[in-house]
């Protein structure tokens, strides 16, 4: 089965819905391995489908199977925001707390440092160099769509939350900065864990 680089939802659940194997355990685990930031809606749409293709009418077979199926996802699909203008959020560690996700739990979830997760929450990164896998991984964390968190990291760098300044100068922010030159710098993130991201970032 080939896996584009960066499919749409739609795209993902259309593809499963018309598997021969969709029902089968198995199958929905590669699919979830192949594309985890989708795992709740894969699974949702497996519990609309039959057990058993054979066990439809007999007028239907595997037309009917096809047909349930996308009658599943349809619903699913209905389910999803509006393709409009994303909802604004204003943090992700203020998007987690509103979900109970303490700093800690989310970058569990995300898979990346609290320190890396705070440069993100400043905006302090390069949106370009930010990998896509990263806009799929928070938006599975924090159950909004991509699009919000892309417009998201794409806004203007901030100060620390807290942060006090003696100077009687204005503040300076810092340079955006690429995020997979941090990533290889961060002390917090296992060899493991940065090679993943590193080839996810290619």
């Amino acid at each position: 089965m080939t896996t584009p680089a960066n499919p749409s939802l739609e795209d993902v659940l259309t593809s499963f819905a018309v598997a021969d194997t969709a029902t089968e355990p198995a199958t929905l685990r590669e699919w979830v391995q192949l594309y985890p930031q989708f795992e709740r809606e894969l699974a949702e749409l497996a519990s609309h489908l039959p057990v058993d293709p054979m066990a439809l009418p007999e007028t239907g077979g595997t037309e009917a199977f096809i047909e349930k199926g996308m009658a599943g996802l349809q619903a699913l699909l209905a389910k999803q925001p509006p393709m409009g203008d994303p909802r604004p959020i204003a943090g992700l560690f203020a998007e987690a707390k509103q979900q109970g996700l303490s700093s800690n739990a989310l970058a569990r979830k995300v898979g990346l440092p609290v320190t890396m997760l705070a440069m993100l929450d400043r905006k302090l990164f390069r949106f370009a160099s930010i990998p896509a896998a990263v806009h799929s991984a928070l938006s599975h964390a924090l159950e909004i769509p991509e699009r919000t968190i892309a417009a998201f990291l794409q806004g203007q760098p901030t100060f620390a939350v807290g942060a006090a300044f003696k100077s009687k100068q204005a503040p300076k922010l810092p340079e955006q900065v690429d995020f997979l030159e941090e990533l290889e710098r961060d002390p917090g993130l296992s060899k493991k864990a940065r090679a993943r991201w590193r080839t996810q970032g290619r």
